[in-house]
């Protein structure tokens, strides 16, 4: 009796007909027109004349060892009959004038180069289904194209086609028409070539491979941007195959899609790839990379980025310097990766055909559209890319956005932040990538025609907006796709994908060799993720890669491993030394992390007193710690970051990332003892401006204005600058809230000092303000802020140049931006360059104001000078009509001498009487009486001189002889304390430190009032009252001070008096509350 036989369903039957009518049939079709254009008998002289051409598809692998082996016989001659479909179809392709395709022809091309297209396109999909199934529909048109196909290279051919459509299949192996089984199939699909993979030898000679072999590497990432509901989700369902959403649903920040994005290396066709365990099968990118035993040279763009990334010395020993805080956490377990164990692993991969050996996967990022994201954003950017900018093409690119609710973002603003973000993360002069891409989305809205035009409008737009920038060769200003989102069909979206295939191809990082010895460690991580680890010691992966014995990397090759992983993105590895003990080895678990926080209100929990946390921190711009760390004791977060150390390596990165802030107080000191930070990214409301409605503003104020040479400021840069300006001098509060807005701060300089800092567009905005005039304003402490504001500056853009993408070390980065002072005109700054204001004392501006360059100078006042310059033209008018202060009057009686103090005194008016009775009060004390003289003048009444002023001291000064320009020198600020007005300085002494203050002091009680503000006659009231007692003398001056309402009494108001004083105390000050 005949045994069984299985019969096969109609849908498998359908995939084998075809299968066997583009395996077995289709070849002898090419066949016959591969003789034609190739004489059979004259093969080796055709192959020898082209073989320069040969050699070189040979090394970039389109011809493989194997087929050349075809090509040129040792001892014979080439036949065609050896050839594959594959090698024919090359040779007609690169030796001939036959037009072969990687796309369907035209349907109504029936040339002999489009049937070849077809066949090879066709044969290339069943080559690589996941399914040995077909439907009908697909049956009927499939077969019915490639058998017309095979009929116009080979007419005669047609019968056989026919049988083959007709004939009824089962899985018996006697089967005419059928050369394979579903075994032969299987191997068919993986289309294994030994000569390309070297994993059959022996286990020794694949340990060698894996130590000293290269493998190539076909790295690409495409990053979706734009703005709120455009479609970008949308967009990314339809690249890697998942349903297409109905309802918008906005994104939390960013979705990373890790290889699930591919790029068919024969059709160089864009296709969705499965979703897989987290991280990319580090065997597919090995087996598709063509690994090679000989050593080549591996260093690429990528690996470069270590000299932007890391801060280490050079010979630094990056491992060992981290086991310190290696004890408290527990080593992850590990196991051991053999050479036999990959080979064996590989070989499986191979046989099974369970991975898409000719699809080299890529990474999708889908950035969430919400200006809170602006901050989190920038981890993700990478220089090694295609950015898809995208908006909605049925809206105006000018029309308000009712996703945002600050009424003033639309469309050409957000295209304008991402494009400029993105070529200030990571472009350098020199680098092809990343391009940027743009896409209008809702094409279905309009009509084919207005589809049409609203395409070359918007090729236009970017023009317009982005022609002239200095970056243009990264842009692709046409096409503008305009796409529907919604059809994975649509053709814009095919044309789309085929660019950013061609992009890929054409990246230099496409087809560089990468080391085989990193094989063993990547396979390592990649179970870690599996088991959902996400961050790891660098000393705990060190030991893990030591456990692979011969094939561990050494401590520079690990180095170099990180640094490239992080810059792919793959990782995130910052080598320095307060962030290198640890390790990011899933990136979007920082995401999660970041979204505990930084994130939209639609987002927030529905805990109410989680809600309130969050709440406080958009009003303030400031969250507590123990506030953030009862964030990440939700679930989804503690998951995530169980362990305390790694919650305090997130806060570290966090902060050298500056989306969290330290406040000045802080600074230097140890993360666990902080209170609070500052998170300038999440503030929403903007500075008021009303302040410039003030009409003694102006008057008040000088203006200093940075322009940077790039065509925006991105927002982060923006933050990053406010929180290391704010790392200075502290942010002002304002009934216990900091004056901290987007983009914007009000700073505090000291008791009648502050300025504001606004960043906007492509400037940086400086409001220096003094309490009475600008002529008031030190021009040390103005000669002060801008040194600080450009060093900090030229940090900011350095730490995005070298961290995000580039390395420039050696440029100078104070051309990428230009100095102009001034003063407030109108509403605005009114701003000329440094060598104008220094060549011309005044000039006009364009609405016709005149302004002097004398105060806007004083932006770059010589701080190390002593005397004034020649050209100094003394005080001003408006000072010299001033009445001078104590504390003025105090710092010009420190200059004088007593003989030269009596000369004046007597040309200001007062008798020599006076000053023997002022002698007799304060016998033994010569600045004393010297400041107690000029007191009385200025308090005692003078025939003829009813009001006393600086005028009449410079009249006195003139009469004496005496040019030496002292009362200049009464406002200047010979101050060391400028750069540490910390937040915590700006608190009231507490009252054990005023106690023991007194003791640390000399005899100064009046010099102390003084400069404290407490006026002559409540000093001489505390110098009756505790006449033979200097402590107490002291004590009551400093609870007086306290007491008093005019100003708050902070330390820092304090350490000034004392520093001009100078008879002690201030080190004390800086001990209790500095620490120093």
């Amino acid at each position: 009796m005949a045994s069984a036989i299985s019969v096969l369903s109609r849908e498998e039957t359908n995939f084998r007909k075809v299968a066997d009518l583009l395996i077995r049939l289709s070849p002898k079709a090419v066949r016959i027109l591969f003789d034609r254009e190739f004489n059979p008998s004259g093969l080796k002289s055709i192959f020898s004349k082209n073989w320069t051409k040969l050699d070189k598809l040979k090394k970039k692998h389109v011809i493989t060892q194997n087929q050349w082996g075809l090509l040129f016989p040792s001892g014979s001659d080439p036949k065609s009959n050896d050839f594959d479909l594959t090698l024919m179809v090359c040779l007609l392709r690169n030796l001939t004038k036959v037009t072969i395709q990687d796309q369907l022809p035209q349907p109504s091309d029936m040339s002999e180069g489009a049937a070849v297209s077809i066949i090879k396109y066709y044969r290339n999909q069943i080559g690589h289904s996941d399914s040995s199934t077909m439907s009908e529909a697909d049956f009927s048109t499939t077969f019915d194209v490639v058998s017309k196909a095979i009929e116009i290279l080979c007419p005669t051919m047609k019968a056989e086609c026919i049988t083959l459509q007709n004939a009824d299949l089962d899985y018996s192996v006697n089967e005419p028409y059928i050369q394979f089984d579903k075994t032969e199939l299987e191997e068919l699909t993986a289309q294994v070539n030994p000569d390309l993979f070297p994993f059959s030898g022996t286990s020794e000679n694949f340990g060698k491979l894996l130590t000293t072999g290269t493998y190539e590497s076909f790295e690409n990432r495409v990053f979706l941007c734009g703005s709120c509901a455009c479609g970008k989700s949308t967009l990314a369902s339809v690249l890697i195959g998942t349903p297409i959403p109905l309802t918008w649903k906005s994104t939390d920040g960013l979705v990373i899609h890790f290889g699930r994005n591919g790029i068919n290396l024969e059709t160089y066709n864009m296709v969705p790839l499965k979703e897989e365990y987290r991280g990319q099968n580090v065997l597919t990118k090995v087996i598709i990379g063509k690994p090679d035993c000989e050593t080549k040279t591996c260093q690429s763009d990528d690996i470069q980025q270590k000299q932007n990334i890391t801060q280490n010395e050079p010979g630094t020993n990056t491992i060992t310097s981290e086991t310190k805080k290696s004890t408290s956490i527990s080593s992850p377990k590990m196991n051991k990766i053999e050479a036999y164990a990959v080979r064996d692993d590989i070989m499986k991969e191979v046989k099974s055909g369970q991975y898409k050996i000719k699809i080299a996967p890529s990474d999708l990022v889908d950035f969430g559209g919400q200006r809170s994201y602006d901050m989190t954003h920038q981890l993700f950017i990478h220089h090694g890319g295609t950015f898809v900018v995208m908006f909605d093409g049925s809206r105006d690119f000018h029309e308000p956005l009712k996703e945002y609710s600050t009424g003033d973002i639309s469309s050409e603003s957000i295209v304008k932040h991402w494009v400029n973000s993105i070529l200030t993360y990571c472009v350098g002069d020199s680098d092809v990538m990343p391009k940027i891409l743009f896409a209008a989305t809702h094409s279905d809205i309009l009509s084919e025609d207005m589809q049409k035009e609203m395409k070359l409008k918007f090729v236009q737009k970017v023009t317009e907006m982005f022609g002239t920038h200095e970056m243009n060769k990264h842009i692709v200003f046409d096409p503008v796709f305009f796409i529907n989102c919604t059809d994975k069909e649509d053709r814009e979206i095919h044309n789309l994908k085929n660019l950013l295939v061609s992009i890929a191809r054409n990246q230099p990082s496409w087809g560089l060799r990468r080391p085989m010895v990193w094989v063993p460690l990547e396979l390592q991580i990649t179970n870690m993720k599996k088991d959902n680890i996400n961050f790891i010691l660098k000393a705990h992966l060190a030991e893990a890669n030591k456990m692979n014995g011969d094939l561990a990397l050494s401590d520079k090759q690990l180095d170099d491993f990180l640094l490239t992983q992080h810059a792919l993105g793959k990782i995130m590895y910052f080598n320095q030394p307060e962030l290198n003990s640890f390790i990011i080895l899933y990136p979007p678990a920082l995401v999660n992390i970041l979204r505990s926080f930084v994130t939209d209100e639609m987002f927030w929990p529905e805990d109410e007193s989680l809600r309130n946390i969050l709440t406080r921190m958009t009003e303030t711009g400031k969250i507590y710690k123990k506030d953030l760390l009862e964030l990440w004791q939700q679930k989804q977060f503690d998951n995530l970051i169980p362990d305390d150390d790694f919650k305090e390596f997130i806060i570290e990165v966090l902060v050298h990332l500056d989306v969290l802030v330290l406040p000045k107080r802080y600074s230097g000191k140890d993360y666990a003892h902080v209170d609070y930070y500052l998170v300038p990214c999440i503030v929403k409301n903007k500075m008021p401006m009303s302040f410039l409605d003030d009409k003694s503003f102006a008057n008040r104020t000088i203006s200093l204005v940075y322009r940077l040479q790039k065509s925006s400021i991105p927002s982060a840069l923006s933050f990053k600058l406010i929180g290391a300006i704010s790392g200075i001098w502290p942010i002002r509060e304002l009934n216990g809230r900091p004056l901290l807005y987007h983009s914007s701060a009000v700073l505090c300089v000291d008791g009648k000092t502050d300025f504001r800092i606004i960043v906007e567009d492509t400037k940086v905005i400086v409001y220096l303000t003094h309490i009475s005039s600008k002529s008031s304003i030190s021009p040390d402490i103005a000669a002060s802020i801008q040194e600080c504001l450009t060093s900090t500056l030229e940090v900011v853009l350095k730490f995005y140049r070298r961290s995000m993408g580039k390395s420039h070390q050696e440029a100078n980065l104070s051309n990428l931006f230009q100095i102009e002072v001034g003063e407030v005109c109108g509403r605005s700054p009114c701003t000329v360059s440094i060598s104008k204001a220094k060549l011309n004392s005044d000039w006009v501006c364009h609405i016709g104001n005149q302004h002097s360059s004398r105060y806007p100078l004083l932006w770059f006042f010589n701080k190390t000078q002593e005397e004034c310059p020649s050209h100094c033209p003394g005080l001003a008018k408006t000072i010299l009509t001033n009445s001078p202060s104590e504390q003025q009057l105090s710092r010009f009686a420190d200059q004088l001498t007593s003989s030269s103090c009596k000369e004046l005194m007597l040309h200001l008016g007062l008798q020599m009487k006076d000053w023997e009775d002022i002698e007799d009060c304060y016998t033994g004390m010569p600045l004393i009486i010297r400041i107690m003289v000029l007191h009385s003048w200025k308090t005692k009444r003078i025939k003829g001189k009813p009001t006393k002023s600086f005028s009449d001291l410079l009249d006195a000064l003139k009469a004496v002889g005496d040019e030496r320009h002292l009362l200049c020198k009464v406002f200047r600020e010979d101050t060391d304390l400028l750069d540490i007005a910390d937040v915590q300085l700006q608190e009231v002494p507490r009252d054990d430190v005023l106690n023991d203050l007194p003791k640390n002091l000399g005899n100064c009680a009046i010099q102390l009032g003084i400069e404290l503000g407490i006026t002559i006659s409540s000093i001489k009231e505390t110098i009756v009252r505790y006449r033979k007692d200097m402590y107490d003398q002291i004590s009551d001056i400093l609870r007086k001070w306290k007491s008093s309402r005019e100003a708050k009494p902070t330390i820092y108001r304090l350490m000034l008096a004392l520093e001009r004083v100078d008879t002690g105390g201030l080190d004390y000050l800086k001990g209790i509350y500095l620490r120093q």
